[in-house]
């Protein structure tokens, strides 16, 4: 099934995406593009590793299926290549059940996705697994809207794209990072950590003031009686607590996704469960890893908002919740891509100071 049209075809998809957004892939990462949104990619998906579950699924669903077929027979071999041992299938089973081209194409992406994952650094897999968390990916699928702020400007979805698939913003790879302009001490690695966590200058404060912003503005539209960093300044004067603060953390190492944003909701309520409890409040932390992985306590918050919202406005819970998570990640991702590109501007200027000396 994959021929030399198909993987022609694909080629021109990556000649494409290369020129529309000025990404130039690795291997690696072009693997990763072929996933769908859901599992870290951005849904270009391989017409010659996807031939078969298009061919299985149509024949099985027409009439001409039949057990002695033996285009339908060779397929299934070629397809039974690219899966996992416990997702295989039959000529008995599809022609028993039917299988939908959804189905066979989710088998052979998460086998995708488990080579992928297998054949990457320990930073790499941490950062796929928290971009192929549930609504991480939300950014890529909303409708963009200058007027309603749901946009990037080119530079920013540039630096968000590379910075998604893990490719380095400053240069080549194989050569030592800069050191940062506002932190010397600081080399700006290849993943970006340090430019979207740096304290030093106003990013970090801006990207926590317009998450909070925005999921103000939900509360409100749900008629919540919310208030802007109640509570500021509990607890000792060295904490100077914020129960209402929005947390945004780095993925860590771990084997599931989400354990960043788990670790810091824990920290929230270490530090504020007592004094919350003195003044009657119910501390719910909101923590996010810098690639949109939400904890679940925040999710279950946004469900809370979005069910009051939904009833207030006649509206679907489901298409208020999603609209409050592409508000979310939108915000999320500008904000983590303006941090980047300050600091690779900062490193473009010295480069251009160099070659002028």
């Amino acid at each position: 099934m994959a021929t030399a049209t198909f993987e022609h075809f694909d080629r021109l998809i990556h000649e494409c995406f290369s020129e529309c957004t000025g990404v130039n892939t690795t291997k690696q990462s072009w693997l990763q593009t072929e996933l769908s949104p859901h599992r870290g990619g951005l849904g270009l998906r391989s017409l010659s590793h996807h031939s078969t579950a298009a061919y299985i699924s149509s024949l099985c669903n027409s009439e001409c299926a039949s057990p002695n077929h033996s285009h339908l027979a060779s397929s299934i071999d070629c397809f039974n290549l690219s899966v996992m041992s416990s997702d295989t299938i039959s000529i008995e089973s599809c022609l028993l059940n039917k299988p939908s081209q959804h189905n066979l194409s989710d088998k052979l992406e998460a086998y995708s996705f488990s080579d992928l994952f297998d054949s990457m650094s320990c930073a790499h897999r941490a950062r796929l697994l928290s971009v192929s968390s549930p609504h991480a990916a939300v950014w890529l699928t909303v409708t963009p809207s200058v007027s309603l702020g749901l946009h990037l400007d080119p530079n920013e979805l540039h630096t968000a794209i590379k910075w998604w698939l893990g490719l380095c913003p400053y240069g080549a790879t194989d050569v030592p990072t800069p050191l940062c302009a506002l932190c010397p001490e600081k080399a700006l690695d290849p993943l970006c950590h340090h430019s979207i966590t740096c304290k030093r200058g106003s990013d970090v404060t801006n990207r926590h003031n317009r998450l909070r912003n925005t999921i103000f503005s939900a509360c409100q539209r749900a008629s919540l009686p919310a208030r802007l960093e109640a509570g500021c300044g509990l607890g000792s004067s060295e904490l100077r607590t914020r129960p209402a603060d929005i947390l945004v953390t780095i993925p860590k190492l771990g084997v599931s996704a989400g354990v960043a944003a788990k670790a810091a909701e824990s920290r929230k309520h270490e530090q504020n469960d007592t004094k919350c409890s003195e003044l009657s409040w119910q501390c719910n932390p909101l923590a996010v890893e810098t690639y949109g992985a939400w904890g679940e306590e925040a999710c279950n918050a946004f469900s809370c908002i979005a069910m009051r919202e939904a009833i207030l406005t006649n509206c679907s819970k489901s298409q208020v919740l999603g609209d409050l998570y592409g508000r979310l990640s939108i915000v999320l991702v500008r904000a983590n891509a303006r941090a980047i590109l300050a600091r690779s501007l900062q490193v473009a200027d010295m480069q251009v100071d160099a070659m002028d000396y």
